[in-house]
C-alpha cells in the first residue's frame, strides 16, 4: 500500500500520525484562508518541492503495487441479432375447446 504523507508546515508526516489517529475522528482544525486549497502529489519517490501546509504526498509504492496486478479482460460478447417481424405480421388463429 502506498504511504500517504501530509505537510505540517515544517515537515512531511505520515498521515497515520495526524488527523485524529487511533481510528477516531479528531477535533476540527482551524478554518483555512479563502481561495487556498491543498495539493495532492504523487505517486513519486521524493517529496514535492514548495509544499504548503495541508498538502499531501503519496510515495511511489503505488507504482510497485500496480506492477504486480494482473488485469483480466473478459471475452467479447457476441453481438445480438435483431430480426424484424414481417409487414404486415402473420395472422395466428387460436381455438379454444372446453
Amino acid at each position: 500500500m502506498a504511504a500517504l504523507f501530509y505537510w505540517t508546515g515544517v515537515a512531511w508526516e505520515p498521515i497515520s500520525n495526524g488527523g485524529g489517529g487511533g481510528g477516531g475522528i479528531g477535533p476540527p482544525g482551524p478554518p483555512g484562508a479563502d481561495g487556498i486549497s491543498i495539493t495532492v502529489s504523487g505517486p513519486q519517490p521524493t517529496p514535492p518541492p514548495n509544499p504548503r501546509k495541508g498538502d499531501q504526498w503519496i510515495t511511489d509504492a503505488a507504482y510497485r503495487i500496480a506492477e504486480n496486478v494482473t488485469i483480466e479482460v473478459p471475452p467479447p460478447v457476441e453481438p445480438l441479432t435483431v430480426k424484424l417481424l414481417p409487414d404486415p405480421p402473420q395472422t395466428v388463429t387460436v381455438s379454444y375447446l372446453p
